[in-house]
């Protein structure tokens, strides 16, 4: 029985179950995270399908079979050499600079805070200012 990512799949096959794994898994890291989108390589059989996913769904694409298209291997590579930003990283979220930290210390309710996040807004003019933030559960 094939496992693919088919919408047409019935509740309980093989890939209605695999499709729900892999979406409580990305969801899980999208929501842990500081990120913009992520990528997934599903492999089945002689095929692969690259996934690309951000809050508001999925793309993906045509079956990779990876032993006669260079395509999977094209994408590893060109991944490999990515920006952190193009393989999903939020470039507005980080640590404070110290001037930051400070002056977020400075704060009665952020004075205790185990640990600080920077966080870039971007306001309508286009001026971008800085705020930082109490770290929750989330990590970078």
């Amino acid at each position: 029985m094939d496992c693919d990512l088919d919408t047409t799949s019935t509740p309980g096959s093989k890939g209605h179950v695999t499709g729900g794994q892999i979406i409580a898994y990305t969801t899980t890291l999208l929501s842990n995270q500081y990120r913009t989108h992520a990528f997934s390589v599903l492999i089945i059989k002689d095929y692969a399908r690259l996934i690309r996913w951000d809050r508001g769904g999925a793309i993906i694409t045509e079956p990779i079979y990876y032993n006669t298209e260079p395509y999977l291997f094209d994408f590893l590579v060109c991944y490999d050499h990515a920006s952190k930003e193009a393989r999903g990283h939020d470039p507005t979220v980080g640590p404070p600079t110290d001037d930051e930290e400070r002056a977020a210390r400075g704060l009665a309710e952020l004075v205790n805070a185990k640990s600080l996040l920077s966080v870039t807004i971007q306001d309508p003019k286009s001026h971008k200012s800085r705020c930082c933030h109490q770290r929750t559960s989330c990590s970078t």
